[in-house]
């Protein structure tokens, strides 16, 4: 024996709120497009940094401490004008003698992270 279900049909009140609209028919205009996406400028760009190939503590920061390779724009977050400007500076200040090559120099290695590379602000390009 078939059993026929009841089914009880639910309906909800819609209260439309409706605001009143001033003297002026005009659209409502939002100061800001809120889909928008944040600007976001490197740090070097965003705190007026230059980078000079005398100051080997500001260039270590962008350094492996393991292999002494520089780490990619995806990770520290440089634009690609400054990031070529960092490789530039970090290749003269190898050749003076004021960073060493292939590790990172050991006195700087408990100053404060400007970025985590473990976590790279942007995916990999080749991901």
């Amino acid at each position: 024996m078939l059993s026929l279900r009841k089914f009880r049909a639910l309906s909800f009140s819609t209260v439309r709120r409706y605001s009143t609209l001033t003297s002026n028919d005009e659209p409502l205009q939002s100061a800001t497009d809120p889909y928008q996406k944040l600007e976001c400028k490197c740090l070097l760009c965003q705190h007026n940094i230059e980078l000079n190939y005398k100051n080997p503590r500001l260039l270590q920061q962008y350094v492996s401490s393991f292999s002494g390779r520089v780490f990619e724009r995806h990770i520290t977050g440089l634009c690609t004008k400054q990031h070529q400007r960092l490789l530039q500076t970090i290749a003269l200040s190898r050749k003076a003698g004021l960073m060493p090559i292939f590790t990172k120099d050991p006195k700087y290695i408990n100053d404060p992270k400007l970025f985590d590379p473990f976590k790279p602000r942007t995916p990999h390009s080749y991901a």
